[in-house]
């Protein structure tokens, strides 16, 4: 049993002395270290080798030149489409964004790679300038997609994405609907000084004249007077940030308004201004003055669909017809009036002194000379005998149609100016 144990014994120790003198000998080498630098690929190309090259240690988070230098960043654009908000006082241009800068880190001589002189990189791979835009109404990116940059030997980058950019823009109603808006796109960087980045435009000048067309394929609008502006702002402590001003005006086309809004504006004139040429007895004063009424409530309600409720100013145009409804309101009055006086029996005459005046030149100038002749013809036949101790009710009833038709008339004239000044002043 004792030389059992001492055979287990031993052979345990010379299990164990095998393991250590591995252990030692594995010791004796250093671990193998991963090897920092390019790795081969499997039939790489001529682009991947320069790729390799320069993008293995490149640090897209510093930007690519000392810092005593200044980047120049050239911005350019082409307008694709534009839509306008009235209602929420925003102007949406849709676009292709140009972006030209130059990177000290990716140049290279064409030579040494085969005459490689372009590659392309996805936008998260390099540095970029962090252009914003400043008076966005939403988002405030200038690239919203990721189109690849294009690198050029001599360090040049070109960057053309599709940008979508919702400006905030302050509207004018007060001419509406021929109307025009001065807006502005202020685009700069959000975070680097103006001695780091410069900031200029370049590329294909905008459009003198953009059309701007709806949903339905209509020309609304028409974008014109560009503008470009170059400077630097301090949002604070003394650090001024490059930004770059883009202005353009926008101009309403007016051909659909013109007769939507100008046939009613006549239709209400002529209306209310013909309902005192009708005879004083002639009901129908009454129905034309509600019918401008309807017709005025009918544009007030369309106005109130396509204007902001908030609008800054009132358009001359509302203002116009606000101001026709109570002058139409007024004439109803009127209407009722002359109708009272032309139709109730009267027993006793007008006034002689009112008489004469409107029997003399004032009437023949109001163009009352029927009304004058009836008023004459039934004085005379309605002149009273000698031992006659009254008259008979309504004999004077011509004189009083004569007074209404002259109100008739002077109201024409006053109703008459009352629009010349509104028109002068509510319209274009």
């Amino acid at each position: 049993m004792v030389k059992m144990n001492s055979s287990r014994t031993a052979l345990f120790l010379i299990i164990f002395g095998l393991f250590q003198l591995a252990f030692s000998v594995l010791s004796a080498f250093p671990p193998s270290r991963k090897r920092i630098g390019r790795v081969p690929l499997w039939n790489a190309t001529l682009v991947d080798k320069l790729k390799q090259d320069l993008l293995l240690n490149y640090d897209k988070f510093a930007r690519p030149t000392q810092h005593t230098n200044v980047t120049t960043v050239r911005f350019g654009m082409e307008i694709k489409h534009v839509e306008v908000n009235e209602f929420k006082s925003t102007v949406t241009i849709v676009g292709w964004t140009r972006l030209v800068w130059s990177d000290d880190k990716l140049k290279w001589e064409t030579e040494n790679y085969g005459g490689v002189g372009m590659f392309h990189v996805a936008p998260h791979e390099i540095w970029q300038p962090d252009l914003v835009l400043q008076n966005s109404a939403t988002t405030t990116g200038v690239a919203q997609d990721s189109v690849y940059l294009l690198v050029y030997n001599a360090g040049e980058i070109l960057w053309v994405p599709t940008s979508t950019f919702p400006i905030l823009c302050e509207f004018n109603f007060e001419m509406w609907p021929f109307d025009q808006h001065r807006c502005k796109l202020i685009i700069g960087s959000w975070t680097y000084h103006s001695d780091h980045i410069h900031l200029e435009y370049d590329g294909n000048e905008l459009k003198k004249i953009v059309n701007v067309r709806n949903s339905d394929g209509v020309l609304d609008w028409n974008i014109t007077d560009f503008e470009y502006l170059t400077n630097s702002r301090d949002f604070c402590c003394g650090n001024f940030y490059p930004t770059l001003v883009i202005k353009f005006t926008l101009q309403r086309i007016t051909n659909s308004y013109k007769s939507l809004i100008l046939t009613p504006l006549i239709v209400v004139i002529v209306l209310t201004l013909l309902s005192f040429w009708l005879p004083p007895k002639s009901e129908e004063k009454i129905l034309l003055n509600l019918i401008t009424i309807s017709v005025i409530v009918a544009l007030m309600l369309y106005f109130a669909q396509k204007l902001p409720a908030l609008g800054n100013n009132t358009p001359l145009i509302v203002k116009f017809y606000a101001s026709a409804l109570i002058i139409t309101t007024l004439s109803i009055i009127n209407a009722v009036l002359i109708i009272y006086l032309s139709k109730t029996p009267r027993k006793y005459p007008i006034p002689w002194i009112l008489r004469n005046v409107l029997i003399g030149r004032l009437g023949i100038y109001l163009g009352l000379s029927n009304y004058i002749t009836q008023a004459n013809l039934g004085n005379q036949r309605n002149k009273p005998l000698e031992n006659q101790d009254s008259f008979h009710s309504g004999k004077y009833q011509e004189d009083w149609i004569l007074l209404a038709a002259a109100i008739d008339r002077i109201s024409f004239l006053i109703y008459t100016i009352i629009f010349i000044i509104l028109i002068s002043k509510h319209t274009v």
